[in-house]
């Protein structure tokens, strides 16, 4: 399985599926990604969260000529609305166009440095203020096809694969 964009579970897409229900009332089971033990949930729009990304998704697809946002505006406020707008009226069958995922990692796994809406004492031990890991586990890695940096931070041909 390999997907082009994959989040990092965040307070905001923690329990997503009924957020999304309850927001939306969307249904969004049935697009829900199953692989092994890991499961993969849509994203219904594009969010600003930490994530692994192929260069070609980002590159040709969300700064691609229809998707580019204007200077000043971001992906997610561009791409992001048009992607909800779209499942919204259509369906999730929709999704497979935008292809944004996020990995169910039982909880949260990324905060905002500042810890405005973590207690200090809840952000597991083993992260750090600067870095935190996406999770331990060891069958998700990212893959390359070509490991050196752009200039913009991106890593060439980077994808989610589980093996």
């Amino acid at each position: 399985l390999t997907l082009p964009y994959v989040a990092a579970m965040s307070l905001s897409t923690a329990d997503y599926v009924e957020r999304v229900k309850r927001r939306y009332q969307l249904d969004i089971t049935s697009a829900v990604l199953q692989h092994d033990s890991y499961y993969f949930i849509p994203l219904i729009m594009l969010q600003d969260k930490p994530f692994l990304a192929s260069r070609t998704y980002l590159l040709d697809f969300v700064l691609g000529p229809d998707n580019c946002p204007a200077v000043g505006q971001f992906p997610e406020d561009t791409l992001g609305r048009k992607q909800l707008a779209l499942i919204l009226a259509e369906g999730i069958s929709t999704h497979t166009r935008y292809k944004t995922f996020v990995l169910d990692q039982g909880g949260p796994v990324v905060y905002h440095l500042s810890g405005r809406k973590v207690h200090a004492g809840r952000i597991p031990s083993e992260t750090s203020a600067a870095v935190v890991a996406l999770s331990p586990l060891s069958s998700v890695r990212v893959t390359q096809s070509d490991a050196a940096a752009s200039s913009a931070g991106f890593v060439r041909g980077a994808a989610w694969s589980v093996a």
